[in-house]
């Protein structure tokens, strides 16, 4: 188990996988813009707030949203997409004999997505259908830090300033993070 994964954990445990407070709970008749800017006041990792809004607001699957549950259903399946596009562009990448550091980040990026794609689809069930959201906010957390994380530490150490594979890791934290608080704002309103 790596160092992350265990610091991670060592924090879940300690703060009993207590979400951060940032505001009181929405009804679910708020506008789509006021969800979005809810889900964006992450109160960990290192979302930009504006940026998280501008980001999410720019995809008209997003827009419609009418409640929390919708929401991170709709951000998930963005997410979802953009993850299997930039794994895509990183198989393809991998086929062009790239040199060796470089094929070395190809492959601890397609394994860190390849890893953290499916939690997309379980969160959205723990989100939508279970109403698990305790474990959904664990989830998320790990996909937005560890998972993607593995592909970010490779880019990082071997230097490698791909646009696509640095913009999909971004993103993956965006939408991750943005769920997580919603995860969070839910379980709240469930007494949680």
């Amino acid at each position: 188990m790596n160092l992350n994964l265990l610091l991670l954990l060592l924090i879940f445990f300690l703060f009993g996988g207590e979400c951060t407070p940032y505001a009181p709970a929405s009804s679910s008749s708020s506008s789509s813009s006021s969800l979005i800017k809810k889900a964006c006041t992450v109160g960990r990792g290192s979302v930009d707030l504006n940026l998280c809004v501008r980001t999410l607001e720019s995809y008209r699957e997003i827009l419609p949203a009418k409640s929390l549950p919708d929401l991170a259903k709709r951000i998930l399946t963005v997410g979802l997409s953009n993850s299997t596009a930039t794994r895509s562009y990183i198989e393809r990448a991998m086929t062009k004999n790239p040199p060796k550091p470089l094929m070395h980040v190809l492959k601890e990026c397609k394994a860190a997505y390849d890893t953290l794609m499916p939690t997309y689809r379980i969160a959205i069930s723990e989100i939508t259908e279970d109403k698990d959201y305790e474990t959904a906010t664990y989830d998320l957390l790990i996909m937005a830090s560890d998972y993607v994380g593995q592909c970010e530490k490779a880019v990082a150490s071997n230097k490698v300033g791909d646009p696509v594979i640095l913009s999909g890791n971004k993103a993956v934290e965006l939408f991750g993070l943005s769920t997580y608080q919603i995860a969070c704002d839910l379980q709240k309103q469930q007494g949680g």
